[in-house]
């Protein structure tokens, strides 16, 4: 009883108390201020780690070459193409590239990149901009030739013999795709190897010699990632260097900038536990985007098929296929599970360059699950006069997934492809290998593990366009 009545005038004190304190004037604010800007700091940091995570998947892969071994004059090529050793983004395993990272005021703002003929390649800046491109579809027109790369702080002048490929950024990286004629991969490398120069403007009359390094070997002996990160925690400190390295970075961020500057960011002033709690959120939001795209124009075949654009934009500058303005969003997805944009992967003339699609989901709208037995039929008379691939990929790395038989996907260039009557082919995943199916028609999955495909069609023909062939669903069970 004692003890109820202390309770009750302890509470009678306190509604006195607070009767007796004054009121918040009409307009000012009644909430605690730390609270508020607690709250305005998360938002920030959230919106921060979306919008710039272009700009943090390029400097990641810009690091990562750096910290394999390449230099101003030493470039990495991908001997043996990608395997499921090797944790790349999206990589494709058909295809031989060299990669190269550029930090063009480090060298004088200028840097010249001589390519040889039959080519294909690309350079971008800083979030994954396209800035030329190299080769085929570049102004050489797969001749080969010389190229001058300046930083948009470059005063000097661009002397005539050089394809002028002015930079959206200070922090570049250029790329050029090798084709294997004959499956003769190292002839492939050979040909860049004798072909490849890239030394700083300033030295063109005594250009120092280009070395090459195998970076297939380098990532799978030293067992390094050559891409994306894989710890959430690293995108605020890429975030950091991307405005450090590029001027403050682009325009187009002054806003994030701005509040990043009013909350202590760069000054170390915001808490890790902050951060972390803002790459949380950040990352599930941008999961969300990349693999259950809710743009109406995602969708290659609407109302046939649930497979989505895997670059759903009309060109390389990120424009909206329907709202013909940039998409933030789309880039984003972009980012997320890929590296690089050009005009040969966005827009390529009919008949020529490739096309991708992806698929997240079964024909019920479950995500693939390793656990289940799901089946792809690929239509007879597929749209690609050269040839067609089918990838799979870990849903949490985004790059190919990694099994005990070392297989990921299959091609049309693949000769023990068990075909049915009608032309088609039927591509099974599952834990384990079902019965009567060729080895080379099934690709081994893990229990309760995600995973996505993306089918590629090279040099896509007439049905692609007009939409006649469709790819359907996978079915699960």
């Amino acid at each position: 009883m004692k003890k109820s009545m202390i309770a009750l005038t302890i509470a009678a004190s306190l509604v006195s108390l607070q009767s007796l304190a004054t009121p918040t004037p009409h307009g000012f604010p009644s909430a605690d201020a730390q609270e508020v800007y607690l709250q305005m700091d998360q938002e920030n940091l959230v919106r921060a780690y979306n919008d710039l995570h272009p700009e943090a998947a390029f400097m990641s892969l810009w690091n990562a070459y750096f910290d394999e071994g390449s230099t101003q004059q030493n470039v990495g090529i991908m001997e043996t193409s990608v395997d499921a050793r090797q944790l790349v983004l999206t990589a494709n395993s058909e295809t031989l590239y060299a990669v190269h990272p550029v930090d063009l005021d480090a060298q004088g703002g200028a840097v010249v990149v001589e390519i040889p003929a039959k080519v294909l390649g690309m350079v971008n800046g800083v979030g994954w901009t396209a800035s030329a491109d190299l080769g085929i579809f570049g102004p050489d027109q797969g001749k080969g030739g010389k190229y001058l790369i300046t930083s948009p702080s470059y005063q000097g002048e661009i002397p005539e013999e050089y394809y002028h490929a002015p930079a959206p950024s200070n922090t570049i990286v250029w790329l050029l795709r090798a084709f294997v004629e004959n499956n003769d991969m190292q002839a492939a490398v050979k040909h860049l190897q004798d072909g490849v120069k890239t030394y700083s403007l300033a030295d063109a009359n005594n250009p120092p010699a280009t070395t090459f390094y195998n970076t297939s070997e380098s990532t799978t002996v030293g067992g390094k990632n050559m891409d994306m990160l894989y710890d959430k925690s690293e995108v605020f400190d890429l975030i950091k260097q991307y405005f450090e390295k590029n001027n403050g970075g682009h325009e187009k961020h002054i806003h994030i900038r701005g509040h990043l500057d009013a909350m202590g960011f760069f000054t170390e002033s915001v808490s890790s536990e902050l951060l972390t709690k803002a790459a949380e959120i950040g990352d599930q939001r941008q999961r969300t985007q990349t693999f259950n795209n809710r743009a109406e124009d995602a969708l290659k075949w609407p109302g046939k098929s649930s497979w989505q654009w895997a670059n759903n934009f009309s060109d390389e500058h990120y424009t909206g296929r329907t709202s013909k303005r940039y998409t933030p969003d789309q880039h984003q997805v972009w980012a997320h599970q890929a590296t690089f944009t050009s005009a040969a992967m966005t827009r390529p003339p009919k008949g020529i360059g490739s096309q991708y699609i992806t698929a997240t989901k079964d024909q019920q709208g479950e995500w693939l699950n390793g656990s289940k037995h799901c089946t792809l039929v690929i239509p007879a008379d597929v749209p690609a006069a050269n040839f067609w691939s089918v990838i799979a990929y870990d849903a949490e790395t985004r790059s190919m997934i990694q099994n005990q038989d070392f297989q990921w996907g299959v091609n049309s260039y693949a000769k023990d492809l068990t075909m049915n009557k009608d032309g088609s082919a039927t591509l099974h995943f599952s834990p384990k290998q079902p019965k009567g199916v060729s080895d080379r028609n099934w690709i081994q999955t893990k229990n309760n593990d995600g995973y996505f495909l993306w089918f590629r069609t090279y040099a896509p023909t007439d049905t692609w366009y007009d939409n006649s062939w469709v790819l359907p669903d996978l079915s699960c069970k």
